[in-house]
């Protein structure tokens, strides 16, 4: 069966969708405010093969502590910023890509 082709995004240096590679992706569980755990538990699993990091960050503690968790990292950081979208400016050089939905904080509820 043939893959079907998606839209090319770029996360970082690397590229998803299209005729791109599949690539390994996995996600913390970790309290992104407490920057310590989070960067450890990136870099295993950035050794156990993983080459894009998903995160959610709560607040703007979290969004802060990215820039101590970036450092700390050499794979792409992707981040659902849905509970503190539009509360404050981000600075979104931390991250590889940045997603929010649209009906938490941004619109009424059932927005899509």
């Amino acid at each position: 069966m043939k893959r079907k082709n998606t839209n090319k995004v770029k996360i970082g240096n690397l590229t998803v969708g299209g005729d791109s590679p599949i690539l390994i992706q996995s996600m913390t569980n970790t309290d992104t405010r407490d920057s310590d755990s989070t960067i450890e538990q990136i870099l295993k699993l950035e050794s156990a093969g993983c080459e894009i990091i998903r995160c959610a960050v709560p607040d703007m503690q979290a969004a802060e502590a990215f820039g101590k968790i970036k450092k700390g990292i050499h794979i792409p950081l992707v981040a659902d910023i849905s509970s503190c979208i539009l509360s404050e400016p981000i600075d979104v050089s931390r991250f590889g890509v940045i997603y929010a939905g649209a009906q938490k904080n941004m619109g009424p509820a059932g927005l899509m």
